[in-house]
């Protein structure tokens, strides 16, 4: 299985692209939440790419090579990126978004019938793309057109028509 989300997150990754893997687990004093730990922590890999930024904000691609509780907003927050609209782990960024700015954008799997490798794509909602649309800049579209022909990925290939 295979499961691809897009994140806004807060400020302009120094790395166009890289791999989290960082021990999660339950934070000892506020238990609704997660934290990177290296103690009783749980493996999990995030590997992730910038789609379009700004100074502000970032789109980026997520792809789960494991499936944490939380498991995006913990290691985007570590990286110092939260999620923009996270009310748990990055409340000074929630104020201004309807709600986390996080999209679970694609699933792939094989049919259990065919054993065909299919993918389910959900469209942007409208006030993720409403939120995204601010980040439109000429330096996002070189951004954007290295993510679209990037060859050596293939996973990560996307149609990105609705960002035009």
């Amino acid at each position: 299985m295979e499961k691809i989300y897009l994140a806004l997150v807060a400020g302009k990754l120094r790395k166009p692209a890289g791999l989290i893997e960082e021990k999660i687990g339950r934070h000892p004093v506020h238990r609704r939440r997660m934290r990177v730990t290296s103690l009783r922590g749980r493996t999990a890999t995030t590997e992730y790419r910038v789609i379009r930024f700004s100074n502000q904000a970032s789109l980026v691609e997520c792809r789960l090579h494991s499936g944490r509780t939380h498991q995006l907003r913990v290691h985007l927050h570590h990286l110092g990126h939260p999620v923009l609209g996270d009310k748990i782990y990055a409340p000074r960024f929630a104020k201004n978004f309807p709600r986390q700015m996080l999209h679970a954008w694609k699933l792939g799997f094989h049919h259990p019938g065919t054993g065909d490798w299919k993918i389910l794509e959900a469209p942007l909602p409208a006030d993720f793309a409403t939120s995204e649309s601010n980040l439109r800049t000429t330096n996002n579209e070189r951004c954007l057109d290295s993510a679209r022909h990037d060859k050596r990925a293939p996973h990560l290939q996307m149609n990105v028509s609705f960002f035009s």
